[in-house]
């Protein structure tokens, strides 16, 4: 196939010696934070035998961050390991187990690797910064002061690290010191949301409730996702009796983070303290159009009571998830719910942060009980229902959704969820009728926006698509699905530097991000680097093994480097996967094309173009009629696939290559004014 050798032509690196690494996978290895990059790179670095073993050093350490970061701590830990192996007295290396030990939960470990650290390089700020982290986390605010006032004698241009001590100083009551600490962070970077949000909790302790939602509401402006900043600030008027605006911040609190207890519990507060003032008053209370209201305990429930001990744990896990510090949030959780299993709070919690971790199984167990314990949570049915939709159980996610929308009919979230089981069932009518619901009911629902974006990019509406993504990403800047779903529209309009951009974003917002991971391998194809793309793949591929998708996209990577059968396998498990995948059909039959198969390709073709018209489909189609002499099919087919709209990237190649051909079979049979040839065959 034609368009397929393009993209072989340009698929592999130049070779600066022979043997040796690409120059790009050294810089790609040292590519900061674009996690893909970084692992790709520094994996051919590392399994190059030319490199010094300097470079093979950083390349681990590097791998190791970029592991961390998306929380494949196991890998990461493995990856430092093998560099301290190689140097045992790496500094970086040092730093890099010691972050995977604090996300492990294994504060000890990571402090004793923090005082390898400083035994041989005393001088070391980032050392003494991330020491101090750990004794801040513990409460063992004297040390963990000694620490930061360590780190910034050796280096005073480090934001977190004035913020990490403005935290232990506000922890242990000394205002002005915290205030001071704040201020100096904000001076260094306007736009550190959590030097506004803990300098407006100083304020509030304070009495100065003014500066304080001042300060928090910079914090949302610089972060919307901060749901404790919503909080927090709702708090703040619910103290000044201002419950409608109080209300407002739960419920924007509770769409990012449906399981908070905290916000659910003084939204009640709230709504209760309006309601008998609007009676003293005689008037109705306000109402709120929040799109994900506090879980209700439901008819005749008792009130849910957690012991003190629990509210403890939970108040220290509830900042460590706000720092996406999961692995430590997850301990102290489990601690919370081995003395109390029905504690409605760290399920909740335990549910968000299991979400957040891509454990999807655990997650839908916490939001079994959690429905079991409070069966009008409209919230518990939504997640639910979204996992269900990660695990292809369509059917039971729709009935979440439903009941969702049963309990409460202005939740769009739920209404986004039954529109994305329509989109992913192949009704893109009804899936466009929901999203289309959902913007109508809250005109400020992001994710409305994203799903209807990706129903006008599978029926070819590229730019309508872009136009819904940035729409998506104007009321949430750091939406990980829009980012990478606007990459990948983006792709198939030819921008793929902005392309990559994106999909870089998306993947700094939320590392399990599988699409965005997918995004970055059909860029990968895109511009030629196929071997870099099969092994993004294949990392994808051993954290989740049931995406059909990521199947899809490896086997194209193969088929264009020419490993013919493994490609066929792939296709023949993303349809295992999913048995309708007509674009895995399409893929499959040009594997059966190459290899000289044309009754399994045409049988193929025909079986996924009567399930979706395609351009990639009837190009490819044609090309066999061709070679087969059958012109007038093979017309026909070119002609329809130059008339369809480009779905993906590879369906432009194609349409561009059907216009090439139609081109030079005009040049060899003109129509001349009747439409025929001279012997009467069909032409162009």
């Amino acid at each position: 196939m034609r368009h397929v050798i393009r993209v072989a032509i340009l698929g592999g690196c130049a070779l600066i010696v022979a043997g040796t690494a690409c120059a790009d996978d050294w810089d790609d290895c040292n590519n900061f934070p674009a996690n893909d990059k970084v692992l790709s790179g520094c994996t051919a670095v590392i399994t190059e035998n030319a490199r010094t073993q300097q470079d093979i050093v950083k390349a681990y350490v590097n791998r190791s961050g970029a592991n961390a970061r998306r929380n494949n701590l196991d890998q990461a830990l493995a990856d430092a390991q093998a560099a301290l192996q190689l140097d045992p007295r790496s500094v970086g290396a040092l730093l890099q187990r010691a972050t995977a030990q604090r996300m492990k939960g294994r504060t000890e470990e990571a402090l004793d690797d923090y005082n390898k650290v400083l035994e041989i390089d005393p001088k070391n700020p980032n050392a003494y910064a991330l020491r101090g982290g750990i004794h801040l986390s513990r409460r063992e605010l004297p040390q963990a002061i000694a620490d930061f006032d360590q780190s910034i004698a050796l280096r005073s241009d480090v934001v977190s690290t004035y913020a990490s001590r403005g935290n232990a100083y506000l922890l242990s009551g000394d205002l002005d010191k915290a205030l001071a600490d704040f201020d100096r962070a904000i001076a260094i970077n306007s736009s550190y949301p959590n030097a506004f949000l803990n300098r407006g909790q100083a304020y509030r302790k304070k009495g100065e409730l003014d500066r304080a939602i001042s300060d928090i509401t910079r914090a949302v402006a610089v972060d919307p996702r901060n749901f404790m900043a919503f909080v927090e600030r709702g708090d703040i008027y619910s103290s000044k009796g201002d419950y409608a605006r109080a209300i407002a911040d739960f419920d924007s609190a509770l769409a990012i983070a449906p399981g908070y207890q905290r916000a659910q519990d003084l939204r009640r507060v709230a709504l209760t303290a309006q309601s008998e003032l609007a009676r003293t008053k005689g008037k109705a209370p306000q109402s709120s159009s929040a799109a994900v209201p506090a879980a209700p305990a439901g008819a005749g429930a008792k009130p849910i009571v957690v012991t003190p001990m629990t509210k403890r744990l939970l108040t220290q896990a509830a900042p460590l998830i706000q720092q996406r510090r999961f692995d430590e949030a997850l301990l102290i959780l489990d601690r919370a719910l081995a003395g109390e299993p029905n504690a409605l709070p760290a399920l909740q919690l335990r549910a968000l942060v299991r979400m957040q971790k891509g454990q999807r199984k655990e997650a839908i167990d916490d939001l079994n009980a959690i429905i079991r314990i409070t069966p009008k949570d409209a919230s518990a049915y939504v997640g639910r229902g979204s996992l269900e939709v990660a695990q292809h159980a369509y059917d039971a996610a729709m009935a979440d959704f439903n009941q969702a929308a049963a309990i409460d009919p202005r939740n769009s979230t739920a209404v986004v969820g039954k529109g994305l089981v329509f989109r992913l069932k192949g009704d893109l009518d009804k899936a466009l009728a929901e999203f289309d619901r959902a913007i109508a009911t809250d005109p400020r629902q992001a994710s409305a926006y994203d799903g209807r974006g990706v129903v006008y990019q599978q029926r070819g509406q590229i730019d309508k698509a872009i136009a819904d993504f940035d729409r998506a990403l104007s009321i949430n800047p750091k939406h990980s699905d829009a980012l990478a779903n606007r990459g990948v529209a983006l792709i198939i309009k030819g921008r793929v530097p902005e392309a990559t951009a994106d999909l870089d974003r998306a993947l700094e917002n939320n590392p399990n991000n599988t699409y965005a991971q997918m995004g970055r391998a059909i860029a990968m194809i895109a511009s030629g680097q196929t071997e870099r793309a099969i092994v993004a793949l294949d990392q994808v591929l051993s954290r989740t093994n049931n995406d059909p998708l990521a199947y899809l996209l490896r086997g194209r990577a193969l088929l264009t480097k020419g490993e013919t059968d493994r490609a066929i396998a792939d296709f023949d498990q993303a349809l295992r996967l999913r048995p309708k995948f007509a674009e895995a059909l399409t893929a499959r039959a040009l594997g059966w094309q190459k290899k000289n198969d044309a009754e399994h390709a045409l049988a193929d073709l025909n079986q996924s173009i009567s399930m979706e018209e395609r351009v990639e489909s009837y190009y490819i189609r044609a090309t066999i009629y061709l070679n087969q002499r059958d012109n007038d099919h093979a017309i026909a087919d070119f002609r329809r696939a130059m008339q369809l709209p480009a779905k993906s990237f590879f369906d432009v190649i194609a349409q561009n290559d059907a216009k090439k051909r139609v081109e030079q079979i005009g040049r060899k049979t003109p129509c001349g004014n009747a439409g025929k040839t001279a012997s009467g065959e069909d032409c162009l």
